[in-house]
């Protein structure tokens, strides 16, 4: 049985993105594991030569009869996988040699954790690249999971025993959302980490997943947090839901006037009053991650609208951290 099972499916993957995935998995510095990949593209046969050229015994490779879609492919080799650990991959992707084996020594060592992710970066756009480090601490990643995604899915390692133990699964209904409903289905069982070292390489390019399906992923993750917002007790007037969806949730909105940010700053202040009620995050670390939010949007309003919210930030319970160029904003716009 080998230490971790490795699982990647792929899917009309270009041929020079799909070499440079499976090499660096083979060059990890830590070597106990198979590699189980799904052609989840059954017509497509130049990526059966592409898997075949690699001769090394660590690779499993199969094929699905027909395509069966994100969720399932990942479920089909969840089923195959053998290893204590299992180690996500994604087929356009790089890790960093040493990404296995930090990983593997942190699950050894931390048995209360169930799935440990890592910070990574970004390229392949120029406009795009850029080093991203999620929160590291179970109750901060557990607060951020009604907002996004706190762990990237393809840096995840998981311990399989949760989830055969649990019977936890990826759900099919999702194209997005697979990865933080399965995150959510593990934080009832075991903690969640993120490793602050940087181990992997996400690329960003015109047909990735994200782009080409952007408006059902956004129908999706609407959806998923109204059914979120009702499960956990939180509840909100339909202007309310309309804002906080528009403005606090959505990163690429455009808040053009004052009154917006005294809109937004309530709702998530109703969050915390809410999560008091029917807890749901722990309280401290929901409180940090609204208030990130909420000066997030107050750079928004400056950059975006010229807006000063000086007066929001003063009133706020939420414990706000503003950085030196919006306080000096917000002093000339006084």
């Amino acid at each position: 049985m080998p230490k971790i099972s490795v699982i990647m499916p792929i899917y009309n993957t270009k041929p020079e993105y799909l070499r440079k995935a499976i090499s660096s998995i083979l060059n990890q510095t830590f070597t106990d594991f198979e590699f189980l990949i799904l052609n989840d593209s059954p017509k497509n046969l130049q990526l059966d030569k592409e898997v075949e050229n690699f001769h090394d015994e660590r690779i499993k490779y199969t094929k699905s009869e027909q395509n069966l879609g994100i969720a399932e492919a990942h479920n089909r080799l969840l089923k195959m996988a053998t290893g204590k650990y299992i180690a996500i991959m994604d087929h356009d992707d790089i890790s960093l040699p040493t990404r296995l084996e930090k990983q593997y020594l942190y699950m050894e060592s931390h048995e209360e954790v169930g799935i440990c992710g890592t910070a990574y970066k970004r390229f392949g756009k120029p406009s795009k690249i850029k080093t991203v480090r999620h929160p590291q601490e179970h109750k901060m990643i557990q607060a951020s999971l009604l907002f996004h995604c706190p762990i990237h899915h393809p840096t995840a390692m998981i311990r399989r025993n949760i989830l055969t133990r649990f019977n936890i699964t990826y759900d099919k209904r999702f194209i997005s959302l697979n990865d933080r409903k399965l995150y959510l289905d593990i934080s009832r069982h075991a903690e969640l980490h993120n490793l602050p070292n940087i181990l992997y390489k996400y690329r960003m390019h015109p047909l990735m997943t994200s782009c080409i399906r952007r408006q059902e992923i956004m129908n999706e993750q609407l959806q998923y947090r109204e059914s979120l917002l009702k499960k956990y007790g939180i509840q909100l007037t339909p202007e309310e839901h309309e804002i906080l969806n528009n403005y606090v949730f959505n990163g690429r909105c455009r808040i053009n006037f004052s009154d917006l940010l005294n809109r937004i700053n309530h709702i998530l202040e109703c969050l915390v009053k809410e999560n008091k009620r029917h807890p749901f995050a722990d309280e401290k670390s929901l409180k940090t991650v609204c208030a990130c939010y909420l000066i997030k949007r107050c750079k928004n309003a400056a950059l975006k609208g010229f807006i000063s919210s000086k007066n929001i930030l003063n009133k706020t319970t939420l414990p706000v951290h503003c950085p030196w160029w919006l306080t000096v904003f917000n002093r000339l716009k006084a």
